[in-house]
């Protein structure tokens, strides 16, 4: 900002341009008070702050493809414009009569370091600059837990030939588990186990006092006093004429029915094949042709209470093409929800059927009463005769 003067020139000592530039200076000497000079396209001009510092008018401003996040500055002869950076780059100057850039902030240089004491930690430094050396010294520190990595959960810790701190592993040293075991022990338990008495071969001094609630028998006959629950070697066998041990017989064994040594508990027997009684039901005389019919031949009383465990039907001359089926009721139901006897074509029996039948009924009663269907026969010749069979395991 320039205040009014009187100038003063003496000509003589300046050159044509000095001269021009004075002439300008007296020629604003009655500028307003708080205006700046400012040239533009080569003049000097009074002008306001805002005037000064505005872009607008500025001949020497050369601004090309303006966008948000350009830097404006000088290079030497006009003020340009320099496009925005990518992101996370810092504007760097290069020094007088050079260009400002944009560059990628680089690692940098550890300028100084210093310790602040807390929490029981306190430390010095030696030259704090670029190199420094951290010295730290450890007070009293009282935490709630302490974490180490590299420890394995649950081992006792130790040092190694370095005096770092180690998990010990259980496969050489005790767990956790192992060191409760000798909780409560008052003196060294090698003294304890040495009054023991050894297990083999111990002497007894004294009244020897047997535990209670022992089974088996009292043995002596080898010289040493013991308690055997298997006295096979002293019982003989049981036979058909002598008492003894004798084994019992699985309901597999039963149904094997070859085992000469072993008795058959009544359990076992009534599971077993031997406890099923058959019935054969004769529903059509073995001349009489085969139709579809329903409650076929009348009812038949069953004469025990059990479980069906089999079911199927046979004719005295085959029938010829497609299948004969054949439901049994018991009580007015089928006893075959889903797959019933089958015949095929050319067959006897319903054993060699492609589909076997299917019992979804097996309980029966003593007094139930079974009624036959004959659903459909053989298309081509129809079969002869009809018995159904019947297989029980008595409860």
């Amino acid at each position: 900002m320039y205040e009014k003067f009187t100038p003063v020139i003496q000509l003589d000592e300046i050159t044509s341009a000095e001269e021009i530039m004075l002439q300008e200076l007296v020629a604003l000497a009655n500028s307003s008070s708080g205006q700046f000079i400012r040239k533009v396209s080569g003049s000097l001009i009074n002008a306001t702050l805002s005037e000064t510092i505005a872009l607008t008018g500025l001949s020497d401003v050369a601004i090309t493809s303006e966008a948000q996040g350009d830097i404006l500055y000088y290079n030497g002869s006009s003020w340009v414009n320099l496009p925005a950076g990518v992101s996370g780059q810092l504007l760097r100057t290069q020094g007088n009569n050079a260009n400002p850039v944009w560059a990628t902030a680089g690692a940098g240089t550890v300028t100084t370091v210093s310790v602040v004491t807390a929490n029981g930690v306190s430390g010095s430094v030696v030259d704090a600059t670029t190199t420094p050396a951290i010295t730290l010294t450890l007070g009293a520190i009282t935490p709630s837990a302490v974490q180490i990595s590299g420890l394995t959960a649950s081992e006792i810790i130790g040092t190694d030939a370095s005096k770092n701190l180690v998990s010990l592993a259980v496969a050489t040293y005790p767990s956790l588990t192992e060191l409760t075991y000798v909780k409560g022990v008052t003196s060294a338990i090698q003294t304890q186990l040495g009054l023991k008495a050894p297990l083999a071969s111990p002497t007894f001094t004294g009244t020897v006092t047997l535990p209670v609630g022992l089974t088996g028998v009292i043995r002596t006959d080898t010289g040493v006093v013991s308690v055997d629950s298997d006295v096979t070697d002293i019982v003989s066998a049981a036979s058909l004429t002598a008492a003894g041990k004798v084994e019992l017989a699985t309901t597999a064994e039963i149904n094997t029915g070859t085992d000469t040594t072993r008795a058959i508990p009544i359990d076992q027997y009534v599971a077993s094949n031997r406890n099923v009684r058959y019935i054969l039901y004769r529903v059509i005389e073995a001349t009489t042709n085969t139709a579809v019919a329903t409650t076929k031949g009348g009812d038949l009383e069953l004469p025990f209470t059990g479980t069906i465990t089999e079911i199927g039907a046979y004719v005295d001359t085959a029938g010829i093409t497609d299948t004969m089926t054949i439901d049994v009721n018991l009580n007015g139901t089928t006893l075959m929800t889903t797959n019933k006897i089958t015949i095929d074509t050319t067959e006897k029996s319903s054993r060699t059927a492609a589909t076997a039948p299917v019992l979804t009924t097996t309980a029966v009663t003593a007094g139930d009463l079974i009624t036959v269907d004959i659903d459909a026969i053989h298309s081509g010749t129809a079969a002869k005769g009809l018995t159904i069979r019947l297989g029980v395991r008595l409860s």
